[in-house]
């Protein structure tokens, strides 16, 4: 499999222009995808396609910053970003698992939740970015 390739077999469609990066940002945030430079109400602005819209099929999961919210930007290929994804994800996939099943005993109303006290959540974790 090389680096651009999906599980599935995938080229992800990242736009022409870009680079795969890690980057961070303001915030102790930190970013790793596909970045380019779009402009935004007449300012440019770092575009991050994310792991999730690239080989997730999430047409959603995109990020766009100020150029003054980067703090740094370190190249990365894209075989790793796709690999840390995969790997996030299932260890996401596993932690969800385990804190449904974990109060099975505790649970007498059977309403699996992870303990945040929000009735509607399956696990507290934003699936789109694992950086």
């Amino acid at each position: 499999m090389d680096a651009e390739t999906s599980e599935a077999g995938q080229q992800p469609e990242a736009p022409a222009g870009g680079e795969w990066a890690t980057v961070e940002l303001l915030g102790h945030r930190q970013r790793a995808g596909y970045v380019t430079e779009v402009t935004r109400f007449g300012a440019a602005m770092l575009h991050i396609d994310l792991p999730a819209k690239l080989w997730g099929g999430d047409p959603d999961a995109w990020e766009e910053y100020a150029p003054a919210a980067l703090y740094g930007l370190h190249p990365v290929n894209g075989e790793a970003v796709r690999l840390r994804w995969e790997q996030d994800r299932r260890w996401r996939q596993e932690r969800l698992a385990r804190v449904l099943t974990a109060g099975d005993d505790d649970d007498p109303d059977g309403d699996e939740t992870c303990g945040c006290g929000d009735p509607d959540c399956i696990g507290c974790g934003d699936e789109r970015n694992p950086f």
